[in-house]
């Protein structure tokens, strides 16, 4: 896939930004930047690395947060987020961020429409995704990292 204006690969390169994290997602959190403050406050105060963040939209005045850390710090996390009254929280280890990039991608469409088919073909499923003009980051379990990079190598011809 080229940049239908530089001529350029849209994606020019895909790496493993972070390995070896777990996943944490807040469910029905008070949409009340207070409490999430608090939370946050909790996980900061027990000297806990937060790294990627993801908010759905709120509905019914509650939302699912989810964060990525490392995983030898999962077991601090949950004992911090014991000390919050009524917080409902999930966590799964095993999680690896993977990267692509290009400078090409702030001018195309499709970039997101061909990754997650490329990993829907071989049933890769994601867990966050944040993305920028040029980049586009994705954790997924570990299990899937080599089947993913494949993948996405074959599909932006890298």
């Amino acid at each position: 896939m080229e940049d239908i204006i530089s001529g350029k690969k849209i994606v020019s390169s895909i790496y493993a930004e972070e390995e070896n994290n777990a996943i944490v997602t807040l469910i029905n959190v008070p949409h009340d930047p207070a409490y999430i403050a608090n939370v946050f406050d909790i996980i900061a105060h027990n000297s806990i690395n937060i790294d990627t963040i993801s908010q759905a939209y709120p509905q019914n005045g509650t939302v699912d947060i989810t964060f990525s850390v490392a995983s030898p710090a999962l077991d601090a996390v949950k004992a911090a987020l014991d000390t919050v009254d009524g917080l409902e929280y999930k966590a799964i280890s095993g999680i690896t961020t993977l990267v692509i990039e290009g400078d090409g991608m702030a001018r195309q469409y499709g970039v997101a429409s061909k990754l997650f088919s490329a990993l829907a073909a071989d049933r890769i499923k994601t867990y966050i995704i944040t993305n920028s003009h040029t980049r586009i980051s994705f954790c997924l379990q570990s299990t899937d990292v080599t089947k993913a990079i494949k993948a996405v190598t074959q599909a932006f011809d890298l």
